[in-house]
């Protein structure tokens, strides 16, 4: 039964995570539930987000709703803070861990609750060094631990003004870069419960497909 929960989970988080965000917030509690070690949830999630998200990216890059000089320098730094915070994150003890992600998850939550984001309608990202710095920090954070990442990204994006859709789009490159990074990182520690993590992937291709599907509804 517990593949078939994953599976489930994998799923819903990821229509949710590709809308607003904080789809971690379903799946790394879950799988800390099935009794998961804290960096073996924390690297399945990470590997499940990065394919999810890729597989979004591929669809939208087909269709030109976004280019890849938008997203290279996202991805770039994305990726360097994903890696800092997953090597960061190795070096805490799994109790440690436990803690620091329940305390985390907590903020999340809260935060995906009471935050509010007021949309634009650009639809050119200009990077600045603010942007930047905060695009760097937000990957640190999502490689050390990552629910309430997306939301943070769909945030950071939107005080620039972009439009909804432009933002969860940007947003998805964001999460796959960090993903990426820290899963690396995951990986070569030796972390990653293969059999659990494909599955929970599995339903992440799946809601990842479905949630950029409904985000375009929204939009229009």
């Amino acid at each position: 039964y517990m593949i078939g929960i994953l599976f489930l989970v994998g799923f819903i988080g990821n229509i949710i995570g590709t809308l607003a965000g904080g789809g971690g917030l379903i799946t790394l509690p879950t799988m800390l539930l099935l009794g998961m070690p804290a960096h073996s949830a924390i690297g399945a999630n990470k590997i499940s987000s990065m394919i999810s998200s890729f597989s979004s990216i591929a669809t939208v890059l087909r269709s030109k709703e976004l280019t890849k000089k938008e997203v290279l320098p996202i991805g770039v730094l994305c990726a360097f803070g994903g890696i800092l915070g997953g090597l960061s994150a190795s070096f805490i003890s799994v109790k440690t861990l436990t803690v620091v992600a329940i305390v985390l998850m907590c903020f999340s939550f809260i935060l995906s609750l009471v935050g509010k984001v007021n949309f634009g309608d650009i639809v050119t990202l200009k990077i600045s060094k603010k942007l930047s710095a905060l695009l760097l920090a937000i990957g640190f954070y999502d490689g050390v631990f990552g629910p309430g990442s997306g939301t943070l990204f769909i945030y950071a994006f939107a005080k620039e003004k972009l439009s909804y859709i432009k933002s969860v789009l940007l947003g998805r490159v964001g999460v796959f870069s960090t993903c990426t990074g820290a899963a690396i990182v995951y990986i070569f520690a030796g972390h990653i419960l293969w059999y659990e993590t494909l599955f929970l992937t599995f339903g992440g291709i799946l809601g990842a497909q479905i949630g950029i599907r409904l985000a375009r509804r929204v939009s229009n």
